[in-house]
């Protein structure tokens, strides 16, 4: 993820690609959120005290909405430039390089959401399967965003090139307000 991250930067700044930007932001998200993570699932499983009546239990949840909070003000913001870009007649980025680094991005988010699935059935916790939840996410993103650049390569030289300077900050659009509802979901009280 850290390479993705990396990589997903030098090809965002290089193409001013909305899309990878936003798959860029997720992800330096999720690394920056590992850390406290990985300090939090050792408190989880501290037994319960006479002081501590609920346990560690309530910083599991003030974890995921801190977490998802600021991805939703994040996704906002990226979505208001996705916006005016499209207001401003889109621009062009270069499809098949796009298209080409996602398909990989896509592969290694499978392996990896795979993997986790099989050692998540070892450990019954709700941040483990928000994790879980992300990956999956990552693999319909990542193949939605190569599926669009591998789409405006196509339309080169066809009665439709005037769509391929949209696809970009569509991409971006439909990945924000997926993201939006998905944090707002998973964020809100279950009855």
């Amino acid at each position: 993820e850290i390479s993705e991250c990396l990589v997903g930067s030098e090809m965002c700044i290089r193409d001013s690609s909305h899309a990878i930007l936003m798959d860029c932001v997720f992800d330096v998200t999720d690394l920056i959120m590992i850390g406290p993570f990985l300090v939090l699932v050792p408190l989880l499983y501290r037994p319960v005290t006479e002081r501590r009546p609920y346990g560690f239990s309530q910083v599991e949840s003030l974890f995921l909405v801190i977490k998802y909070s600021v991805l939703l003000v994040v996704t906002i913001q990226l979505l208001i430039d996705s916006v005016q870009s499209i207001l401003h007649g889109g621009h062009m980025v270069n499809a098949s390089q796009l298209a080409g680094f996602e398909f990989g991005v896509f592969a290694g988010c499978l392996i990896i959401y795979f993997l986790l699935h099989y050692f998540s059935k070892r450990y019954a916790s709700v941040v483990v399967k928000a994790e879980m939840y992300n990956w999956k996410l990552d693999v319909v993103s990542s193949f939605g965003v190569f599926a669009a650049f591998f789409g405006q390569f196509l339309l080169q030289k066809t009665p439709y090139e005037w769509l391929a300077p949209y696809i970009d900050p569509v991409v971006a659009i439909v990945m924000a307000l997926i993201l939006i509802v998905d944090c707002l979901l998973y964020t809100s009280p279950s009855p």
